[in-house]
């Protein structure tokens, strides 16, 4: 419908407006409307399945797949799983250049020590290698993870932008979308935050490029849907999965690993892998996949066992019941969408034909899925023993993902323009940068700052700041 007129001036009984500043995507028209006897005509509704006749009857104009519904908003939140990577990418470009140029730390502390004594490059910090090459590790999982969400919708669309060529895996990847969306939000999120804190001090200035990320960021989290939100919605989807399983129906796509509970007779501990017994199997992709997989297994039939139960034992409806345990099947959602994001960066490295190249995407697969056991709270799947063993698998990781950690970087081709960054340049020139930058304060523009001579200098013992470091003539004895 029209709302202005051609001088730009809302048309009678049109009241719009915007909603006010808002973080992050300020530049985003978020705005209200409020329409006050306005007629639209019947023929402009959006009416493409149904629509109202002139006598008001509801029709259906074009039978559609009930399963399209699921396709509402699915293409935002593969986009929204794609940016998610994209700013942890550009995070990690940053940090990691800076932690190669930065020093701190002398090698030889022993021996006698002056200002040309020879320091660590921060990143040769194991502490800050972990934080560091962690993220990377998930940008890398996140930018697949966003690719193959992309490619899925393009199946379902036949390439044509908007269409539904396609109704199959329709529902299991709109949920998946859902899931993803909440979990890499978060996780890029936070990555970012700490990836500025390994930047020290300069991080926080405006010109590294990093110190506003986050925040601009931020907004993302419950942008098209709240976190929780979504991930409840593949929560539910998740708990009707498992009892169609134990039902005996056939499970597929993203899912199919539960239809192991297709067999009554089958006990779901079963299905955990065999405990490592060194060190050496936690670079083995294949069975870090494995972990997750039953990771994401046990804790959703654990969490379906429990709200079946509460709903027979104390005659709850599932709302109820479900509400109940909601923070379980929040978790176990996040266990099912770690799953799926592990599962595609494999899919990925092995697609890899560059022998070298899989090398060191492996490496940061098996670093993101030890990272990931030693951070989110494993200790229903794994012993001590295990933890020990990831400990000593991390430890050999970073090792390895070092002396190409830069060019992992660099493979994003992210350029300097886009970067903003002092201290993420490409060229490596921080401390040069950091300098022309200073030159650009407003406060530099002028020795001496506006209102010193009206406000300051009146206040001030003038002969006392003259004499410096001299002491001043004394009038008389103390």
């Amino acid at each position: 419908m029209q709302m202005r007129d051609e001088n730009h001036l809302p048309l009678p009984g049109v009241t719009i407006g915007d909603l006010g500043v808002k973080m992050g995507d300020n530049a985003n028209d978020t705005g209200f409307m409020v329409l006050e006897n306005v007629r639209v005509p019947r023929t402009h509704l959006l009416s493409k399945y149904h629509t109202l006749t002139k006598l008001g009857k509801y029709e259906t104009v074009l039978k559609a797949d009930p399963q399209v519904h699921y396709t509402t908003m699915m293409s935002t939140r593969a986009m929204m799983v794609n940016t998610a990577g994209a700013r942890l990418c550009q995070a990690s470009t940053i940090a990691i250049r800076y932690s190669t140029v930065r020093k701190q730390g002398f090698k030889d502390s022993k021996s006698g020590i002056s200002y040309l004594s020879e320091e660590h490059q921060i990143v040769d910090h194991k502490i800050q290698q972990y934080r560091l090459f962690k993220q990377l590790a998930y940008a890398y999982a996140m930018k697949f993870n966003g690719t193959w969400m992309l490619d899925q919708l393009k199946v379902i669309e036949g390439g044509e932008w908007g269409a539904i060529k396609t109704t199959d895996g329709l529902k299991e990847l709109a949920m998946a979308s859902a899931g993803l969306k909440s979990l890499c939000s978060q996780v890029a999120l936070h990555g970012i935050e700490d990836l500025r804190k390994c930047c020290g001090g300069n991080g926080y200035l405006l010109n590294s490029g990093i110190a506003a990320m986050a925040c601009d960021y931020l907004w993302q989290v419950t942008a098209e849907g709240d976190m929780i939100i979504l991930a409840m919605m593949t929560a539910r989807f998740l708990h009707q999965t498992v009892d169609a399983a134990i039902a005996g129906k056939p499970i597929s796509g993203v899912v199919d690993y539960i239809g192991v509970l297709n067999n009554n007779h089958l006990s779901v501990n079963s299905q955990q892998p065999i405990p490592a017994t060194s060190s050496a199997e936690f670079f083995n992709i294949n069975y870090l996949l494995s972990l997750f997989r039953f990771r994401a297994l046990i804790r959703n039939y654990n969490v379906n066992r429990s709200v079946n139960h509460t709903m027979s034992e104390k005659r709850m409806s599932f709302q109820d019941a479900f509400s109940l345990h909601a923070n379980e099947a929040l978790i176990a959602t996040y266990a099912h969408s770690y799953y799926l994001i592990l599962n595609n960066f494999i899919i990925k490295v092995k697609e890899c034909t560059n022998e070298s190249v899989r090398t060191v995407l492996t490496r940061l697969c098996a670093l993101m899925a030890c990272a990931n056991m030693l951070d989110d709270n494993w200790g229903d799947i794994l012993n001590t023993d295990q933890f020990r063993y990831i400990k000593t698998a991390v430890g050999t990781l970073l090792n390895e993902i070092r002396p190409d950690c830069i060019a992992l970087v660099d493979s994003f081709d992210i350029p300097d323009f886009v970067l903003k960054s002092t201290i993420g340049r490409y060229d490596g020139n921080v401390y040069e940068a950091l300098f022309d930058a200073a030159q650009h304060s407003t406060l530099n523009r002028t020795e001496v700052f506006q209102g010193y001579e009206e406000v300051l200098r009146p206040h001030l013992n003038l002969d006392l700041i003259k004499a410096g470091k001299k002491p001043l003539p004394t009038k008389g004895k103390f």
